[in-house]
């Protein structure tokens, strides 16, 4: 819940607002935000002799602030990782190779618009969506490597990401004579991808 009240050009009739130097009528106003969210979430991780894990995960958002037909979205998650240096027969006794292991993982996120809050996107009469609003949708996909040698005193690692982020809700000015300031809308679209390396010496 979100209250919010605004006073202009008032001399308040208590000591915690003063606005002495005001000019003209009293103005004021006040604003209640009510929202709702509920999620359900499940989680589960396997594993396979130390040597393979699986990890998968689902949530359920429930949230007031979008269209009735778009309030609910699901976004699920799942990864993976192969410890390799032990299941390979000729890597158990190596003597350059400590530890070793690959994993993945794709997920995605979602999200309702701001709303009630700065920075925040509310309705008003300035206001109008083209369509109902939906929920923003991120996608994220990575791959890596984990390397340990030389009795665990030097460790390596690389990581390749990709995220893409699709219907984010944005804000556009239109002409006055529509009728309205701006259109909200379902239009952002964002992506991200690279290589994080790291390199550890004991």
């Amino acid at each position: 819940t979100s209250v919010g009240s605004t006073a202009l050009a008032v001399s308040a009739p208590n000591d915690q607002i003063n606005l002495s130097n005001r000019i003209g009528n009293l103005v004021g106003g006040s604003a209640r935000f009510l929202t709702h969210l509920y999620a359900f979430y499940g989680d589960v991780t396997l594993g396979y002799k130390e040597l393979l894990f699986v990890h998968g995960s689902v949530r359920n958002d429930n949230t007031s602030i979008l269209n009735q037909g778009n309030r609910s979205f699901v976004y699920p998650g799942v990864d993976a990782s192969l410890v390799f240096s032990n299941a390979i027969p000729a890597l158990r006794d190596a003597s350059f190779l400590d530890y070793g292991k690959i994993r993945g993982g794709y997920t995605v996120s979602g999200a309702g618009f701001p709303f009630g809050s700065i920075p925040s996107f509310t309705a008003n009469g300035n206001i109008v969506s083209r369509n109902p609003i939906i929920p923003e949708n991120t996608r994220s996909a990575e791959a890596g490597i984990e390397l340990s040698f030389l009795k665990h005193r030097l460790t390596a690692g690389a990581t390749y990401y990709n995220q893409h982020s699709i219907n984010q809700t944005i804000q556009t000015t239109i002409p006055y004579s529509t009728g309205y300031q701006s259109l909200t809308l379902n239009a952002g679209e964002v992506q991200n991808q690279g290589v994080e390396a790291d390199l550890s010496i004991t």
